[in-house]
């Protein structure tokens, strides 16, 4: 699905993601874990088009895509849930999912709502009436209205209730079963293990460890030297 070879990105002079390469097969989740800082949001900056890696390449199933604008790589369908959600706090629920898919989109506001029942009775709600949890499932909904083949979630469970990071999970699992990859960044170790096929320890830039789930459990060593769990 997509292909990341020794690339080296730079906010400035900060030399941040130094030589890091992986492999993510189609209908996987792939997660990203380490410390604060260690460039786990930068790799996902850097397949999106927001920082271009000075060396390297990124191919999308049989495009190279390390230059692209992030326009051009949101089309051929990667879908980006950022952090900060990033959705339109003045816009209603279903406002914010028109504007972002097409009216023929596989993921219709009926399937999303299907997915999402708690959007469906808030969808006249503007963004900034809804809760955290709220806020990531709209933007999750949102970069699914654009069909993607592949979905990058940032920290999707940051901040969240218990309950509400149970349900993200499942869902999550869900949307994978529909046959999106997933690319996860994930502080939560734990609740990263219902979903992860492979697993990418990053420090300060480089990947220290690439593996299975099952690999990464039968080392608890890691957790302790990399994750500070």
């Amino acid at each position: 699905m997509i292909s990341v070879k020794n690339i080296h990105s730079y906010y400035g002079k900060s030399h941040i993601i130094q030589g890091l390469s992986f492999d993510v097969a189609p209908g996987e989740c792939f997660t990203f874990l380490g410390r604060n800082g260690a460039g786990k949001t930068t790799t996902l900056r850097s397949i999106m088009g927001l920082v271009t890696p000075k060396q390297g390449s990124i191919t999308f199933g049989d495009t190279d895509i390390t230059r692209m604008k992030p326009y051009q790589i949101a089309r051929l369908g990667i879908g980006y849930v950022p952090e900060e959600r990033q959705i339109f706090s003045a816009l209603s629920v279903e406002e914010n999912m028109l504007i972002a898919g097409r009216d023929d989109a596989a993921w219709s506001l009926e399937r999303i709502y299907e997915l999402f029942p708690r959007l469906a009775e808030r969808r006249n709600n503007m963004g900034n009436e809804l809760s955290g949890g709220e806020q990531q499932m709209l933007a999750i909904a949102r970069a699914l209205r654009l069909d993607p083949q592949l979905l990058i979630l940032d920290e999707p469970t940051e901040g969240l209730a218990p309950l509400i990071i149970d349900m993200l999970l499942n869902t999550i699992q869900l949307i994978k079963k529909e046959h999106v990859t997933i690319i996860l960044v994930e502080q939560n170790v734990n609740a990263t293990l219902v979903v992860t096929d492979q697993y990418c320890i990053l420090q300060q830039g480089v990947s220290v460890f690439k593996g299975s789930c099952n690999e990464f459990c039968h080392r608890p060593e890691l957790k302790e030297q990399y994750l500070g769990v």
